[in-house]
């Protein structure tokens, strides 16, 4: 693996990493209900994600039928209702667990990048290079 490969794996471990982060520091702040809800909007925040970067003439493009964009909704409608109770949460703690969102929105496009795109890395492969970043 040359250094451009390298620091691609650190970031993307970087970016890993910083999820788990985020959604743990936001569960101190709201309700794991509330959590489990706001967390279950990722996928419709990645077909957001890919379509912000088709329009500003990014290099990954995929396509969404409606079909799909629409199944998001009634996914987190489900979750909602699966998850009734203690719906409570800090300012701070709904701006956190968003962050989360946007961050695990971005692993996922970032993942898929890292197996689709140049490098074309196996899921194997990609455990063996980043094992040793999650251990540090």
């Amino acid at each position: 693996m040359d250094r451009k490969e390298y620091l691609t794996m650190v970031g993307f471990s970087l970016l890993f990493t910083l999820n788990i982060a985020m959604s743990n520091i936001s569960l101190d702040a709201v309700s794991v209900a509330f959590h489990q809800t706001v967390r279950s909007a990722s996928p419709a925040v990645t077909i957001l994600l890919y379509r912000l970067i088709d329009l500003c003439g990014g290099a990954i493009s995929r396509r969404f039928t409606w079909t799909t964009c629409l199944t998001t909704f009634p996914l987190i409608l489900g979750i909602a209702l699966a998850t009734k109770g203690d719906f409570t949460a800090t300012s701070m703690g709904l701006s956190l667990t968003l962050a989360g969102v946007i961050l695990a929105s971005m692993k996922q496009i970032a993942m898929g990048m890292l197996m689709t795109g140049p490098l074309q890395l196996s899921s194997i492969e990609l455990l063996l290079h980043l094992s040793p970043l999650a251990m540090v």
